[in-house]
């Protein structure tokens, strides 16, 4: 067996040890425990720094493309470098790392995977791997919510502002040296509003962060407007269309 092969089966052992405690307390000893393994490290943030995006969902990784016959001779580690700068989904990219799973032992082929899918699930957030290994390491991506008034009202002198909320998805666009992605609130990329995004890149402004409201563009009750807003979201194809951003902050 090769070295990165043993590397990684022992990554793998820490992360079923993970999965199967349920105790924050614990969860921390084991990330403890581990914090002089730096591939292990290198997995964590990867799969939970929310500004790595892969470009490969657990959809994209089944498509059926032609495959190198040559043995893959890259590490997992020169794979999630690729994805870093190669992720916008193509068919060889796939192909590319298609190839690589291919190549690995079929005990570890799964837990591959869920790394380049950002689908494996353990049970860690990224304030727990930040606790453990530093506030750095995870960035994190959060937005500001509205808190329920009547727990806070003590807090509210003079006068204040009153606005209508609005009840549709909520989506952050960034625009970052005049490239526009639009993301949720729990920092994963929304596909699809081709419309939204091509407005916010003819605005004469660079490297800003818009936070707003998605809503469909109909009349109606707030419940009528928020079904039609989440069955516009969640339809399929590249450009979701009858959609208003409503900026309320930048």
């Amino acid at each position: 067996m090769k070295e990165g092969e043993v590397l990684m089966e022992k990554v793998l052992e820490i992360v079923e040890k993970l999965q199967g405690t349920s105790g924050r307390n614990d969860k921390e000893y084991i990330l403890k425990q581990n914090e002089s393994n730096e591939l292990f490290k290198k997995v964590m943030h990867f799969i939970y720094n929310p500004y790595i995006l892969t470009g490969i969902s657990k959809k994209k990784i089944s498509k059926k493309l032609k495959l190198s016959t040559e043995p893959s001779t890259l590490s997992i580690i020169e794979v999630m470098d690729y994805l870093q700068s190669h992720n916008s989904g193509r068919d060889e990219d796939i192909a590319f790392v298609q190839h690589f799973i291919k190549s690995q032992p079929e005990n570890l082929r799964d837990f591959y995977t869920k790394i380049v899918t950002k689908d494996l699930s353990i049970g860690l957030t990224s304030g727990t791997l930040n606790k453990v290994y530093g506030k750095d390491f995870i960035p994190e991506f959060s937005v500001m919510l509205a808190k329920k008034f009547e727990e806070h009202s003590h807090k509210i002198k003079g006068d204040f502002v009153v606005s209508e909320k609005l009840d549709g998805n909520r989506i952050l666009v960034i625009k970052d040296n005049d490239v526009v992605k639009s993301f949720t609130r729990q920092g994963k990329q929304y596909e699809g509003l081709e419309e939204i995004e091509s407005d916010i890149a003819n605005l004469p402004i660079d490297n800003v962060v818009f936070d707003g409201e998605l809503i469909a563009d109909i009349q109606g009750s707030t419940i009528e407007i928020y079904a039609e807003t989440t069955s516009k979201a969640r339809s399929k194809g590249s450009n979701k269309t009858g959609l208003i951003f409503h900026i309320f902050d930048m």
